[in-house]
């Protein structure tokens, strides 16, 4: 590992250690908040710009903010995040040719808005209506194109349960509150029934599925409710583990829903 790729590693450890000190579920929740502005980056990218820049709004590189008409400010210093490298070579075997992925990091810098001055950004709304519960349509959407079915209960137990393949939602005629329990409940279906989910303690099952779904809603311009499960933070024993899964699953459910609503972010964010 070259000495950029050092410091890179570095700065992991320390936002690391910052996340372990955090005494307050604000404090988590500040964080998380500032972690789903970055959904278009990879987890370790998003610590790396938090780390760095703990307010970053939007962020890209050099060369993206040119094209959007703005330029960086002289004399500001760029936000280091890895890059990945892919190679392809053909080797032998014994099936004669084939072709191989060689996959490395290199370091490379994006700037933030703060960082830049020049043309406005287009404005592009992510909110959602939720007056004709078009955002509880969407989600149920989302749930068909991974066939999973959904089924509304009016006596359930929980507000929502996740059954491998199937979710039961408890009636409720806010639907705005059955879409933040859906997302939650998705979020399950994602993480925690395969392996390595099967695996996790309860606590920690809910704590991931609730900070997706608060993320995710975030994303959309809908309040989340706090529920009781994103205090338990502080109990859990491997937090960088359950946040590089709350990373990329509410980074996938997030690409998803736009593209059933049809929206996508301003073009500023490279997948890294």
């Amino acid at each position: 590992m070259d000495k950029k790729n050092g410091f890179a590693e570095q700065k992991i450890k320390e936002l690391e250690e910052k996340i372990k000190s955090f005494k307050t579920t604000n404090e988590f929740l500040d964080f998380i908040q500032a972690m789903s502005r970055f959904h278009n980056y990879s987890f370790h990218n998003q610590m790396l710009i938090l780390c760095q820049k703990p307010d970053a709004a939007k962020v890209a590189g050099f060369m993206t903010w040119k094209k959007l008409g703005r330029h960086v400010k002289r004399g500001e210093k760029g936000i280091v995040i890895l890059v990945p490298i892919i190679h392809r070579k053909e080797a032998e075997n014994s099936d004669g040719k084939e072709t191989e992925m060689v996959r490395w990091f290199r370091t490379g810098h994006v700037f933030d808005i703060s960082q830049t001055e020049g043309d406005p950004l287009p404005e592009i709304s992510l909110d959602v209506e939720n007056r004709d519960d078009s955002f509880y349509t969407v989600c149920l959407e989302l749930a068909a194109q991974h066939r999973i079915s959904v089924k509304t209960v009016d006596d359930l137990k929980h507000y929502g349960v996740s059954r491998n393949g199937e979710v039961l939602l408890r009636e409720d005629d806010n639907k705005t509150n059955m879409a933040t329990t859906c997302i939650h409940e998705l979020a399950h279906e994602n993480l925690h029934w395969d392996e390595e989910g099967k695996k996790l303690d309860r606590e920690t099952k809910e704590l991931e599925a609730e900070t997706v779904a608060y993320i995710v809603c975030s994303r959309f311009g809908i309040e989340s409710p706090s529920h009781k499960y994103l205090a338990s933070w502080q109990r859990n024993h491997s937090i960088m583990e359950s946040l590089r899964r709350i990373s990329e699953c509410s980074q996938k459910i997030i690409r998803e829903l736009e593209n059933i609503v049809g929206r996508s972010e301003e073009p500023i964010s490279v997948v890294i």
